[in-house]
């Protein structure tokens, strides 16, 4: 999974006063916040997706493909942890 990177667009030109570049910064935070809510429901609609449609024997499985998944997540937004599933625990797990 890659995820999208927001993308803010050029800044405007001229001279503004620091009222208005906070307002503008404000918005333009607020709307890459927006942007990574949906990144983050498409991604969990696609991990439900393959969670409902799989027919996987085993739980196993289906643990594995989701330590992958959350990795590609944490890998796209820059966290430094890596994701592990441990199959004696059953348990995925994040080491930092």
């Amino acid at each position: 999974m890659i995820m999208e990177r927001y993308d803010a667009g050029l800044l405007p030109e001229g001279l503004h006063d620091v009222e208005w570049w906070q307002d503008a910064i404000r918005t333009e935070l607020d709307r890459a916040h927006d942007h990574y809510d949906d990144v983050y429901e498409t991604a969990l609609r696609g991990i439900a997706e393959v969670m409902l449609t799989c027919k996987w024997d085993n739980t196993s499985e289906w643990m594995e493909y989701l330590a992958e998944e959350l990795q590609a997540i944490f890998d796209a937004v820059g966290e430094s942890a890596t994701v592990i599933y441990d199959s004696r625990s059953g348990v995925i797990k994040q080491e930092l």
